[in-house]
């Protein structure tokens, strides 16, 4: 808000940096998951926990597809508001510009 403007200013770089910082986000977090050293197969089948842990880290994975979910999500959504405010500010600029309209 700039109180100088009676309103406020829209920052479209910061929008996009933001948008890409979630993207990154969400590419990382999916990136180390898909390092993770476990492999469900290789535990024993007459391991007691493996049930527990596979099911643990299911949950787990299922979680992180949610975070990156809403990560994706928000990315999308800055993108979006940054593309509609940059839209309003070239009608303005067309109606009220210099030209007035014409």
């Amino acid at each position: 808000m700039n109180p100088e403007l009676n309103g406020f200013t829209v920052d479209l770089d910061e929008l996009g940096m933001l948008a890409r910082e979630a993207d990154a986000l969400s590419e990382i977090i999916r990136t180390v998951w898909r390092q993770d050293w476990f492999e469900d197969d290789k535990w024993p089948d007459t391991d007691p926990l493996r049930v527990a842990v596979i099911a643990y880290r299911r949950s787990l994975q299922a979680a992180m597809e949610r975070l990156c979910g809403g990560a994706d999500r928000l990315a999308v959504h800055l993108r979006a508001v940054a593309d509609g405010y940059h839209d309003t500010d070239t009608r303005v600029a067309r109606e009220f510009g210099p030209d007035g309209g014409q």
